[in-house]
């Protein structure tokens, strides 16, 4: 297929850049207006984070009209699960921002939003390359999400680079296969003007103790990668070699969305990095990490059985989680400035800020 491609500034990219509102305007505030055209925008974050909710609301907002909206249809490919049609039901009843639409607007639905499954890497490479520039101009698609983006790369590549003998290869393959991919996305998203978003699964940052994962084999194969890696879930606070700044041990706290010192909230702990490493961190634009944490309070123990306390003692019990929304970069932002506090409702994603709002 023959795609004609121009030539054109960055600065010009942005300009002709149209946004997908995430319906809060916390969150839009955090992106500078919210999910562009034109770019791949990561969304990375452990499993119950929200990935697959911020995903469901872009495809309903997309189809707003200017300027929450492009007034076009949504393309959702799947990796792993079917069309959540359920909750993209439940959002078009409970979110309060489609709720208060004019009756002039028009309203988004379950019918412009078209799915296709990608069972495995082979066929995946032939939808993206084949059939989604077909779908993009036969039916007017603006928003191009996948969900997620590196479920069959595990499921290609971690069998095969279990042993010694073939890991090298496993790791060379998956390189190139992430190259073309991201070569392919980036061509479609600025050949057709459309947004192509992802979802990413994450990986625990490994103690010494224990084996490496692919991803982080994927992330010592780096060319930034110069010195012994051996992470730690103390890693942001370990002593780096300060003349040598393109270290792993220095990047991954920058670009990762976890350990970054100045966000000063939870990345700091329970330490994850994205899936994938940091060669699909050069194919795309933008990545927001959706962290997760959880909150304790201390309940009264009253169990008469208990015989290592006494009776009354306080247990640690969990109580509710709490999500931060973090851009991490973005080239249409000012940076990754401190992150937006969000819960998981009826009605989608929201800011603490604007459930602050409605309950005012």
């Amino acid at each position: 297929m023959n795609w004609v491609l121009s030539l054109c500034t960055g600065e010009e990219v942005v300009e002709r850049s149209c946004f997908i509102s995430t319906l809060d305007p916390a969150l839009d505030a955090a992106l500078n207006g919210g999910i562009p055209t034109g770019y791949i925008t990561e969304i990375t974050g452990e499993s119950g984070a929200g990935k697959t909710q911020i995903l469901l609301q872009l495809l309903l907002s997309a189809q707003l009209e200017r300027p929450r909206g492009l007034c076009k249809n949504t393309l959702y490919l799947s990796t792993e699960h079917v069309l959540p049609t359920a909750r993209l039901t439940q959002l078009l009843k409970s979110n309060s921002v489609l709720n208060s639409l004019a009756a002039t607007e028009s309203r988004p639905s379950l019918d412009f939003v078209l799915s296709i499954s990608l069972p495995d890497l082979e066929a995946q490479d032939h939808i993206i390359r084949y059939q989604v520039p077909v779908a993009i101009r036969r039916h007017n698609i603006g928003l191009v999400v996948i969900d997620s983006i590196a479920a069959n790369f595990r499921a290609e590549f971690e069998r095969s680079s279990t042993s010694g003998s073939g890991r090298p290869a496993a790791l060379s393959r998956r390189a190139a296969e992430l190259i073309k991919l991201g070569s392919l996305l980036q061509n479609i998203a600025r050949t057709f003007d459309v947004a192509v978003v992802v979802s990413n699964q994450v990986a625990d940052r490994f103690t010494s103790t224990r084996p490496p994962s692919i991803d982080h084999l994927m992330l010592s194969s780096s060319p930034l990668y110069q010195t012994p890696f051996t992470p730690s879930r103390s890693l942001p606070h370990a002593p780096t070699d300060s003349s040598n700044p393109l270290t792993l041990d220095n990047q991954l706290r920058w670009y990762s969305g976890w350990g970054n010192p100045t966000w000063n909230h939870s990345s700091m702990s329970n330490l994850k990095t994205p899936s994938l490493g940091h060669t699909w961190a050069l194919q795309i634009s933008a990545r927001i990490a959706l962290l997760k944490q959880p909150v304790y309070g201390c309940s009264e123990s009253t169990d008469e059985n208990r015989v290592d306390d006494e009776a009354g003692s306080s247990e640690r019990e969990l109580l509710r989680w709490s999500r931060t929304f973090q851009v991490v970069f973005a080239p249409w932002t000012d940076g990754g400035g401190p992150g937006v506090d969000f819960e998981i409702c009826a009605g989608g994603i929201r800011s603490l800020e604007s459930a602050g709002e409605d309950l005012g």
